[in-house]
């Protein structure tokens, strides 16, 4: 197994690590590979305040983790400029494997959107089995179909250009995300995180008591407030299903139309952003793809 890139933190210190087979390992993980064996070229160096990884001395220049690593600060703004991001040196392999697992795969286990090849199946089950407990537990609340919202995160997943990097490491760390370049350009309406809510959907999310994720705050949350926690996978899903509730309560108050027994055109309506309730709403492709395609998929992912 080899080391193909490296995240640090603003002190430089090396925290999560991406293999040849673009698994992602914490601190915690690498280090137990090391001790296994299972990662060569590198060590493990303890002091008495924290430990760390060198690589070995007499390993080639390009390998030295200097040479493969990028900073969190890097990765959070390639969520906005990912095509930037991958110019990099340090990120050229990442993206090569990226690809290469997409080309080198089966004709039957590809999803296309729109003809183009985005992900694989296997990509996608994974994806919804690290999100598991979340999603479960975010439908749980909103008393919608678990199932659903995950084949609507898949359908989000397949989309999105920089979440393969992005997303693992949002969801396997620990801490809040905080946002460390304030000048960041988010007046736009733009869609964070996993589920890719818009901020103005999650406003109104907020207002409506559906779901908010600072309840105990009085006053409205700022914009880089609310895409700090859009970022993160556990609220961006509590979004989506509460966007769910929330389509699912207009149309049956306002139209008196059950979307929970046609899922296709509430997962139409999701990827719409909403629509005015009406007495015929019809399932669109997106939707169609998201039921037929996705839906099967998601509930291998939630078993």
């Amino acid at each position: 197994m080899k080391i193909i890139l490296v995240i640090t933190n603003s002190r430089r210190k090396s925290i999560y690590f991406i293999t040849d087979t673009l698994q992602f390992l914490d601190l915690k993980m690498f280090i137990k590979l090391i001790k296994e064996g299972k990662i060569q070229g590198f060590h493990i160096v303890k002091t008495r305040r924290s430990t760390y990884i060198r690589a070995n001395r007499n390993a080639i220049a390009k390998d030295n983790l200097d040479n493969i690593s990028i900073t969190e600060n890097q990765l959070l703004k390639g969520c906005f400029d990912y095509l930037t991001l991958i110019k990099k040196p340090n990120m050229e392999i990442y993206e090569k494997i990226r690809q290469a697992n997409i080309t080198e795969a089966n004709e039957s286990d590809i999803i296309k959107i729109k003809g183009i090849r985005r992900k694989t199946k296997y990509q996608v089950i994974n994806h919804i089995e690290k999100y598991k407990e979340i999603i479960i537990e975010a439908a749980r609340k909103q008393n919608i179909d678990p199932v659903l919202l995950g084949a609507i995160l898949i359908d989000e997943y397949c989309r999105m250009g920089w979440d393969d990097l992005l997303g693992d490491w949002v969801g396997i760390s620990k801490k809040k995300i905080e946002i460390p370049f304030p000048k960041i350009s988010i007046d736009n309406n733009t869609s964070p995180g996993v589920a890719q809510v818009k901020m103005s959907t999650a406003y109104d999310i907020i207002a409506a008591e559906v779901y908010n994720p600072a309840p105990h705050k009085k006053e409205k949350l700022s914009r880089l407030e609310l895409f700090s926690y859009l970022i993160q996978p556990k609220h961006s899903i509590n979004f989506a299903a509460g966007v769910l509730r929330w389509l699912i309560d207009e149309w049956e108050e306002k139209a008196k139309i059950d979307l929970t027994v046609i899922p296709a055109t509430l997962a139409t309506l999701y990827s719409l952003g909403g629509k005015a309730p009406h007495p015929s709403p019809e399932p669109g492709p997106r939707g169609l793809q998201i039921y037929n395609e996705f839906y099967p998929l998601a509930e291998i992912g939630l078993k």
